[in-house]
């Protein structure tokens, strides 16, 4: 048993094509974020080669599996009204432009 639980469990996946309308919205400041999420489902084409070990699961099934649940996740995080954010530390201004004398 103890050689079954310590095996690894690779997931490789690989994206080849994303395509659709991206929205991006940059608050006005001081927010130091960009907001970005697809207006529709984007089409993708997604590759899902599932490891045990040091093999690879050959099963066109699992591998199909796979791939619908990270297109849902995608769709359902990243499609509007959903929204993700990264920080861009230059969108926050200067420290000096917001100091009590400047405003």
């Amino acid at each position: 048993m103890e050689e079954v639980s310590s095996t690894r469990l690779i997931l490789n996946v690989e994206v080849t094509s994303l395509e659709g309308t991206l929205a991006l919205n940059l608050p006005p400041p001081p927010s130091d974020r960009l907001w970005y999420a697809f207006r529709n489902p984007p089409t993708m084409s997604v590759k899902a080669v599932p490891q045990v070990g040091d093999r690879s699961v050959a099963f066109s099934t699992v591998s199909e599996w796979i791939v619908s649940k990270i297109k849902l996740v995608l769709e359902k995080n990243l499609v509007v009204p959903n929204m993700d954010d990264i920080r861009i530390s230059v969108l926050g201004g200067n420290a000096l432009l917001n100091a009590p004398l400047n405003q």
